[in-house]
């Protein structure tokens, strides 16, 4: 269960522990960013990863390796998965999480995502369409 739907129906399913999350997962890439059997296209011509919402790509670049600089996110999501994300955000940003057991990592993607729209103002070509954190 990934996007919107994790606010919906987390309380429904077993939830795994933050610890526990971040091992299982602690240097693997984002596999779901390379899964392209299930995507949208949105208004503002951005790409977005299957079950992905809130991470864009714009649709002119699709077809060159992205750049760190315009796709900080998605990058390291890509390269170092969700720990890395974990720690940058913990260490450069103040993030603390707010449960202490996630339905998946994608649930932990998600609100680290919303505290860096939301709460530290961050604004990249990749955590988009920013009303999605709204």
């Amino acid at each position: 269960m990934k996007g919107r739907a994790l606010k919906t129906f987390a309380e429904y399913h077993e939830r795994v522990s933050l610890k526990e999350l971040l091992c299982d997962y602690s240097s693997m890439p984002c596999a779901e960013l390379l899964n392209v059997s299930h995507f949208h296209v949105d208004c503002h011509s951005n790409y977005i990863p299957p079950h992905c919402t809130g991470l864009s790509i714009a649709v002119h670049d699709l077809d060159r390796e992205l750049s760190p600089e315009d796709y900080p996110f998605i990058t390291l999501l890509y390269e170092k998965g969700i720990s890395a994300l974990y720690r940058l955000a913990v260490n450069k940003y103040g993030y603390a999480p707010e449960y202490d057991a996630y339905v998946s990592k994608c649930e932990l993607c998600t609100e680290i995502r919303e505290f860096l729209v939301n709460t530290k103002g961050v604004r990249t070509k990749d955590l988009a369409p920013v009303e999605f954190y709204m």
